[in-house]
C-alpha cells in the first residue's frame, strides 16, 4: 500500500472518529418561559459530569416555569439526574417541582427564611417519548437558582444508526483503497489538479432535455414551498416572532400605527428590544387580501424562497445548458434550510435572499452597469431584514464592489454613483436609528416615519464570547443542527448530512479556480467575501441557524461546486456508475426529509407553538365572561384574537407593563385562585393540575385547555 493510501486511510479514520465524538457529546440546557434555549438568560450545561455550577437570580418578575431540559430532538438518553440548588434571599419563599403534565414531583415546601440558607433537590429527568426530557420548577419569592452536578445514565444515542452508516461507508472505502482499486484510485491520483477546478459546464445533453430538467426542478421547488403553506409546519400553529410581525402589519394597515403607536417605524419596538421591520411591510398587502392568518404571514416567505431558487440558478448560468446551473438549481430547490425558512415567517430569514439579489445584480453589472442600482437597492433593503449583520454589511458591500472593480469586471461610471446614493438614502434612517439608541439624538416621531428609541440589543453582538460562538457555529454548519426543532432536523441536517464532503471539495475547487483565474473566478471571489463576512459575524453573535443565516447561501454554493467536481471526476473514470450512487444518497435524504417534514414534524412544530389556541380563544369568547386569562406568549394572543391596537397603545391600559386589555389578561394566572366569571386558557401540560385542583370545567383544544366555573 502506497503512502497516499495510508494518508487517505488516516484522514478518513480521523474524520469518522471526530464525527462519532461530536455526535455522542451530550447537552443539557435550562430555560424559563418561552425564552430561547440559547438566550443570555438561559442556563446552558455541557459535558457529561461535574458540570460547572451556573444559574441566575429568580424573582417574582419571572412568573413562568423554569424548564430543565435536554435539547429538542438532539440527544437520546434513558434518564438524566440534575441537582437543583435554591438559595433563599428573603422569607416566605416556596418551591416546587412539577413534571411535563403539571403534576407535582414534590409537595410545596417552605424554604429556610434566613437569607443565604440553601435547599437542594436531586431530580430525575425521565424520557418523555420523543427524545425530549424536562422537569419544571415552580416557585414564589426571591432567591438564586442553580443547576449543577449533571449525571447521565444508560446512554443510547438516536444518531447511532447514522454513525453506523458512516462507519459502514468508511469500511467500504477502506476496502477499496486497501485492495488498490487501480483504475479508480489511479484516476483520482492522476487528475487531482483537474478535479479541483470547478466543473466547466460542458454537458452532453440536448437543449430540450436541459429545459425539461430546469422546469421539473422549478416545479418541485414551487411545490415544496407552496403546498399547504398556511398549514404546514405546525398544522396551523404559528411562532411568536411571526405572530408579532403579522400583528404589526395588521395594526399599521388598519390603524396607521404599530402596537407602540409609531407611524411607519424603521425598526419595530416589539419585545422591548425590537425586531426588523421589512417583513411586516411586505406582509401588509397579503393581510389586506387574505386577512390576518397564517397563510398571509407565510405566503411572502414562500414566494421569496422561490425567487431565491431562481436567483441562485441565475448566478451560475453564463450560457445555455450550463450543467453547474442545473446543480445549483437542484441544490437550492431541495436543501432543507431553504425549504424550511420559506415555509414560516421569521423576519430575519428575509436577509439572505436580499443579499443574494444584491450579489446577482452586482455580478450582472459586468455586462450592464445599470444593474448596480438594483444591486445597491437590495443591499440597502437587506438592512431592514436583520440587525445583527449590520456590523459586516459595510465590509460585504465594499468588499464585493471593490473586487469587481479591481478584477476589471466593472468600471466606475455614473451608475455606480447613483447606486451608492440609493444605498445611502435607504440606509440613512437606520443610521438615525442607531444615533437615537446610543443617545446622540432623541427619538423621532412624524406623521410619515418614526425612529423609535428602544432597549436595543447591541449587547448581543460582540467578540467577548468568541469561543462559545464559534462552538455553536460549528454545530450549525458541520453538525447541521442547533437543537431547535423549528430550525433544523438533526437526523437529516439543514443541508443533508452527506453534504459535509461536497462542501469541503467545493471550497478547495473554488480556491483553485481563483488561483488559476478560471471562468467562474468572479463569482468565486464574491462568494468568498460573503463567506468571510459570515465567519466574522459568527464570531460576534450567539449562533443558531437563524442568527447564522448570512452563511447559508455561500455554503450551498460550495456544496454545488463540490458535487459538480465529484461528478466531473467520476464521469471521466471507469467508476461513472458511482454518480448514480451519489444521486441515490441525495434522493434518499430528500424523500426522508419531505416525508418527515410534511408528516410528524408538522405536528411536533404545532406542539411547540400554539396549535389549538385559536379554537380555545373562540370557545372562551363565546362563554359569558368578565376576563379571559391566557398563559401564553402575548403576541400570539394579539394575533389570534385580533386585539384592537387602540387598546394596546392606550396609556390607561399600560399594556406593556400589565399585558392586560379590556377583555384579556395575558400572563401567568396560577398564583391565585380562579375568579367566578373569568375564563382561563393555558397549555394543557402546564395548567391541568391547577384547573383540576379548583374544580374548573374544562375543554381541550389541541394542546390547550380552557377552564371556567
Amino acid at each position: 500500500m502506497s503512502k497516499y493510501f495510508r494518508v487517505a486511510l488516516i484522514i478518513e479514520g480521523a474524520v469518522v472518529l471526530l464525527i462519532a465524538l461530536l455526535f455522542l457529546r451530550p447537552e443539557m440546557s435550562v430555560r424559563y418561559g418561552g425564552d430561547s434555549l440559547f438566550s443570555d438568560s438561559a442556563i446552558s450545561l455541557e459535558g457529561l459530569f461535574d458540570v460547572t455550577e451556573v444559574g441566575f437570580y429568580a424573582d417574582n418578575s419571572i412568573a413562568e416555569n423554569i424548564e430543565i431540559a435536554s435539547a429538542l430532538d438532539k440527544y437520546h438518553f434513558d434518564s438524566y439526574k440534575a441537582t437543583i440548588r435554591y438559595i433563599a434571599n428573603d422569607a416566605s419563599n416556596t418551591f416546587a417541582l412539577v413534571d411535563d403534565k403539571g403534576n407535582k414531583i414534590t409537595e410545596n415546601v417552605v424554604l429556610p427564611s434566613n437569607e443565604g440558607d440553601v435547599t437542594e433537590y436531586t431530580v430525575d429527568l425521565k424520557t418523555l417519548g420523543s427524545g425530549y426530557y424536562k422537569t419544571s420548577i415552580r416557585y414564589n419569592g426571591n432567591g438564586y437558582l442553580y443547576v449543577y452536578g449533571v449525571e447521565i445514565s444508560e446512554t443510547s444515542h438516536f444518531k447511532m444508526t447514522l454513525l453506523l452508516v458512516i462507519i459502514g461507508i468508511s469500511a467500504v472505502i477502506d476496502a477499496l483503497l486497501t485492495l488498490d482499486f487501480a483504475g479508480f484510485v489511479k484516476r483520482i491520483a492522476g487528475n487531482v489538479d483537474k478535479w479541483m477546478v470547478p466543473y466547466d459546464g460542458k454537458v452532453t445533453m440536448s437543449p430540450g432535455l436541459y429545459k425539461v430538467i430546469i422546469i421539473v426542478f422549478l416545479v418541485i421547488a414551487v411545490a415544496l414551498r407552496l403546498w399547504k403553506i398556511g398549514f404546514v409546519p405546525g398544522n396551523g400553529a404559528i411562532n411568536n416572532d411571526e405572530a408579532f410581525s403579522g400583528y404589526e402589519a395588521w395594526s399599521m394597515l388598519n390603524y396607521g400605527y404599530d402596537s407602540h403607536g409609531y407611524v411607519n417605524p424603521v425598526y419595530l419596538a416589539v419585545w422591548g428590544s425590537g425586531m426588523s421591520a421589512l417583513q411586516s411591510y411586505v406582509i401588509m398587502p397579503f393581510v389586506a387580501l387574505l386577512g390576518l392568518s397564517p397563510l398571509a404571514l407565510r405566503l411572502p416567505s414562500a414566494l421569496l424562497g422561490i425567487f431565491t431558487v431562481i436567483a441562485f440558478y441565475r448566478l451560475f448560468v453564463k450560457r445555455e445548458q450550463d450543467a453547474l446551473g442545473i446543480i445549483g438549481l437542484i441544490a437550492m430547490a431541495i436543501i432543507p434550510w431553504n425549504v424550511m425558512t420559506s415555509r414560516w415567517g421569521l423576519d430575519c430569514d428575509f436577509y439572505p435572499a436580499f443579499v443574494l439579489f444584491g450579489t446577482l445584480f452586482l455580478l450582472k453589472a459586468k455586462d450592464n452597469s445599470k444593474c448596480i442600482m438594483l444591486s445597491m437597492l437590495f443591499y440597502g433593503l437587506s438592512l431592514y431584514c436583520y440587525a445583527a449583520p449590520w456590523i459586516v454589511m459595510p465590509f460585504l458591500v465594499i468588499g464585493q464592489g471593490a473586487y469587481m472593480l479591481a478584477a476589471g469586471k466593472c468600471r466606475w461610471d455614473k451608475w455606480w454613483t447613483v447606486g451608492l446614493l440609493i444605498l445611502g438614502v435607504i440606509a440613512f434612517p437606520l443610521l438615525l436609528f442607531v444615533a437615537v439608541n446610543v443617545g446622540i439624538i432623541p427619538e423621532i416621531r412624524t406623521g410619515f416615519i418614526s425612529i423609535p428609541a428602544i432597549d436595543f440589543r447591541g449587547g448581543e453582538v460582540g467578540i467577548k464570547n468568541a469561543a462559545r460562538n464559534l462552538g455553536k457555529f460549528w454545530k450549525v454548519i458541520v453538525l447541521q443542527n442547533d437543537g431547535l426543532l423549528w430550525n433544523s432536523i438533526g437526523k437529516i441536517g439543514i443541508y443533508y448530512m452527506i453534504s459535509v464532503v461536497p462542501v469541503v471539495i467545493g471550497m478547495l475547487s473554488s480556491i483553485r479556480a481563483l488561483a488559476r483565474k478560471e471562468e467562474y473566478r468572479t463569482l468565486d471571489g464574491l462568494m468568498w467575501i460573503w463567506f468571510i463576512c459570515g465567519i466574522v459575524l459568527a464570531v460576534n453573535v450567539d449562533n443558531n441557524v437563524n442568527r447564522s443565516n448570512i452563511i447559508h447561501i455561500p455554503v450551498i454554493y460550495f456544496i454545488a461546486l463540490g458535487i459538480a467536481a465529484i461528478v466531473r471526476l467520476l464521469y471521466n473514470s471507469k467508476a461513472r456508475a458511482l454518480i448514480f450512487g451519489l444521486a441515490g444518497v441525495y434522493v434518499f435524504y430528500f424523500v426522508w426529509f419531505v416525508s418527515y417534514y410534511f408528516g410528524s414534524y408538522s405536528e411536533e412544530f404545532g406542539e411547540a407553538f400554539d396549535k389549538g389556541l385559536p379554537e380555545a380563544l373562540e370557545y372562551a369568547q363565546a362563554l359569558e365572561h368578565d376576563k379571559i386569562h391566557v398563559d401564553v406568549s402575548y403576541p400570539v394572543v394579539l394575533f389570534r384574537a385580533k386585539v384592537p391596537t387602540a387598546e394596546i397603545v392606550d396609556p390607561e391600559n399600560n399594556f406593556w407593563e400589565t399585558h392586560c386589555t379590556d377583555e384579556y389578561r395575558i400572563t401567568y394566572f396560577q398564583d391565585k385562585a380562579p375568579a367566578e366569571g373569568d375564563v382561563y386558557i393555558g397549555k394543557t401540560s402546564e395548567v391541568s393540575g391547577f384547573m383540576e385542583q379548583y374544580g374548573l370545567e374544562t375543554m381541550e383544544f389541541g394542546y390547550f385547555t380552557v377552564g371556567h366555573y
